[in-house]
């Protein structure tokens, strides 16, 4: 098999194994063993798990960008479709996440500011999706949206630093901030036609 296909075979595993049990929880030699290759072949392709898993995430962060690109396109311009696509995918992630992968995450800053580096450089796409959903009459027109944007900024950084994921279910704090949040921004008309596309089941 050629190197290339090796490497992605390798990234799309442990991207899951990371995922369902954190990042301590996964070797590399029970990666080398479900893949059926050779530990040697692994330790070649990559020199470490922090290596690994820096492919890892930024596979990841490529993978929501090409996803994301397709959500738009689909909606054909509906930024609430876009939003109810958005709001589905975020649920079954989350679903898949063991909060183990948040606390071993910490062990790795310098991936950690990388990640945060790149939600920053979303700032302006998220001010003009806000922008463009007031036009659509989605948003509501009388909100600050950039307080928005800085409020959620530090309600993920609180569920990291206060470890909030440890003490209640992930899915329980998306609904509870995330979800309530949103229902104060769009408008009447919006949240019905939201409601009707999308009925959020909480677990």
């Amino acid at each position: 098999m050629e190197r290339s296909k090796i490497r992605l075979q390798i990234i799309e595993y442990a991207t899951s194994a990371f995922m369902a049990n954190g990042v301590k929880a996964v070797k590399m030699d029970s990666i080398s063993s479900a893949l059926g290759i050779s530990k040697r072949t692994l330790y070649e392709i990559f020199d470490n798990k922090e290596v690994l898993l820096e492919e890892c995430i930024v596979k990841s962060q490529h993978d929501y960008d090409a996803m994301m690109q397709q959500i738009y396109a689909d909606a054909n311009g509906d930024l609430l479709k876009v939003l109810v696509s958005i709001f589905k995918f975020q649920v079954e992630r989350i679903m898949k996440i063991n909060p183990a992968l948040y606390d071993d995450l910490l062990l790795y800053p310098e991936l950690v500011k990388r990640m945060e580096r790149s939600r920053n450089d979303n700032d302006a796409k998220i001010r003009n999706f806000f922008s463009e959903g007031v036009k659509q009459g989605i948003f509501r027109d009388t909100v600050n949206y950039q307080l928005i944007i800085e409020s959620f900024k530090n309600h993920s950084a609180a569920i990291a630093s206060q470890k909030l994921y440890k003490r209640y279910p992930m899915i329980d704090l998306f609904n509870s901030f995330t979800m309530v949040v949103f229902r104060g921004l769009v408008t009447e008309s919006a949240l019905k036609r939201f409601e009707a596309l999308y009925n959020l089941q909480v677990r």
